[in-house]
This record gives structure tokens, sequence and C-alpha cells, in this order.
């Protein structure tokens, strides 16, 4: 069969299945996406520093963020760096990326019960070259790193069955 033969036939399905769909009625306006607010939690960050002797005893910086107790007389939705994490409903699901990321999108979902780790300087290179191929490896050692040795204190939080990258 030609290829005008075959985007032909399908052209007509489709012109078809619109055709026959029903028309599109009104609908109230869409909710507004909930995790594009702030949730009930606060956000402590932890630094680390995490060395990798498997690959030239490299060191991998890693920022975690994650649902920590609000700090006192504070009314402020800023990450607390060393807050006391808030373990209430834990453990949480975690997300792993690269920091300029995280300080984008962390704030708003560690709000509504998520751990984070973020990969310190990974987030953009002059040209493209060998250091790229570090990016993937550093992701997959800090899940490794996190899930097999929480930092200190936060042992009970980071549910790593559930992860999202």
């Amino acid at each position: 069969m030609n290829r005008f033969v075959l985007f032909g036939t399908l052209g007509v399905v489709m012109i078809l299945l619109v055709a026959c769909s029903p028309a599109p009625t009104t609908s109230p306006e869409p909710a507004p996406f909930v995790l594009s607010e702030y949730g009930s939690y606060y956000m402590g960050t932890r630094k680390l520093s995490l060395h990798d002797a498997n690959r030239d005893d490299s060191y991998v910086g890693v920022t975690v963020w994650y649902p920590a107790v609000p700090p006192a007389n504070s009314t402020s939705r800023s990450p607390v760096p060393d807050a006391d994490p808030d373990i209430s409903n834990a453990p949480y699901p975690l997300i792993l990326s690269s920091t300029k990321v995280a300080r984008i999108f962390a704030p708003y979902l560690v709000s509504h019960g998520f751990v984070w780790a973020s990969v310190d300087g990974i987030d953009s290179y002059p040209h493209m070259n060998e250091q790229m191929v570090d990016q993937p490896l550093d992701i997959l050692f800090t899940l490794d790193q996190v899930a097999s040795s929480p930092p200190e204190g936060l042992e009970s939080m980071i549910d790593a069955n559930n992860t999202g990258v």
C-alpha cells in the first residue's frame, strides 16, 4: 500500500471521528492545580557531601528538602536549614532533580508531603561534553545513598519505593 493511500485513509477516518463526536459542552472553570499553592508543611533543608568511591573518589553535593516542624514565631515559608523534621505522616515519597529545578518546585511539593533530594551543580554546562554523563550517574548515586543511608534524623521520612525524577 503506498503512503498516500494509507495517509488518505487515516485522514478520512479522523475526519469521521471528529464529525461524529458529540458537540463540546460548556464546563465550569477548571479547578486550580492544588500543587501550585503551598500545602500545610513547612520546609527544612540539609546539605550533604556524598563520597562516590566508584567514580574517581568524587564527591556529590546534595540538598535534601523535607517537611519540617514549623519554626517558632515565624510565618515564613522559606526553607530552614537543619530544621526538625515533621514525621507526622512519614514516610514521604522521594523526588530527585538538580538543585536548580528543586529551587523552583520543591517549596510547593515538599509543603504537600514530599522529600526532595537535589544534586548540586548539574543544571548547566557551557558546552556539550563528557561531564554531561555525570548527571544521570549523580542522580542514581544520590538515590542509592539517600535510600540506603538517609541523612541523620531523616531515617524514617523517606519512602524510596515511591520515587520520581
